[in-house]
């Protein structure tokens, strides 16, 4: 296996819902995004052997594959291929564990990883229910299939799957307030030791 490096990383600003990035669209925040961490390392896009970008809510402009529009969107080469999953909340994670894999394993050369979301259009479950373009119903994901595997156990969100988690493995809030707190330090050092 290869050593492999994270040489650059770059986020958009935080937003808030219907605050200032809310006219861009999904493949227009990512292709900034692409731009901007080529730019810090001087690398030329051409060379880059594949985009791994993680979205939830797979819909709109969100849908298709959002790592070839987002690609599409930004200064890249059209020689360069794009690829987009999803894991929900666990999305852009994976992307970069596939990254790695694909380098470690010295299948790729260089990827760029990550992820893209607009929940000031797509809010959570977007691609659950609602109406098709055509106007027939979207559908659910959840078929008999799925809620026989639950075992009568209710559907969990990302917080109460985190407070079943919580509970099963005793984990108390001040501890997550320390983790969390102690988080925000690691990166609040690495941003002013520019680490990144």
């Amino acid at each position: 296996m290869r050593d492999v490096y994270v040489v650059s990383a770059v986020r958009t600003p935080v937003g808030k819902r219907n605050g200032y990035l809310r006219e861009w669209t999904a493949p227009e925040l990512f292709g900034f995004v692409l731009n901007e961490v080529v730019q810090r390392v001087g690398v030329d896009a051409g060379i880059i052997d594949d985009v791994i970008c993680g979205t939830v809510n797979q819909v709109g402009e969100q849908g298709f594959c959002i790592g070839r529009t987002g690609l599409l969107a930004s200064g890249f080469p059209e020689t360069v291929p794009g690829m987009s999953i999803n894991r929900q909340c666990g999305s852009s994670l994976t992307a970069i564990q596939i990254a790695y894999g694909m380098i470690a394993s010295n299948t790729m050369d260089i990827i760029v990883a990550g992820g893209v979301e607009t929940m000031t259009k797509y809010d959570i479950s977007s691609d659950v229910g609602g109406t098709l373009p055509n106007g027939k119903p979207q559908g659910t994901p959840y078929g008999d299939y799925y809620l026989k595997r639950l075992h009568g156990l209710p559907l969990l969100n990302m917080g109460q799957a985190a407070q079943e988690v919580a509970g099963r493995w005793g984990i108390t809030r001040l501890e997550c307030e320390e983790f969390a707190v102690s988080s925000h330090r690691k990166a609040h050092a690495a941003t002013v030791n520019g680490y990144f």
